[in-house]
């Protein structure tokens, strides 16, 4: 394809807007193994493409939102 505006993805890159258990670990600061522990009790949201586990991390961040402990000032 010589055309500019279309981009070709290899099959490893996540499409756009989405990331890899991988990266989401990192940006969460947690081990792969972890995100896997969260997506199998539906704590955190996930994506099936292609035979792949993906990410939003909006929306991961969003749904971990939920577990945050509020301060509670004496």
């Amino acid at each position: 394809m010589s055309d500019q505006s279309t981009k070709e993805y290899c099959s490893t890159d996540p499409p756009p807007g989405f990331v890899t258990k991988k990266q989401c670990a990192k940006h969460l600061g947690k081990h792969p193994n972890t995100i896997d522990r969260m997506r199998q009790r539906r704590m955190i949201p996930y994506y099936r493409i292609g035979g792949s586990v993906m990410f939003k991390l909006a929306e991961v961040e969003a749904a971990l939102a939920r577990f945050r402990v509020r301060e509670v000032s004496l």
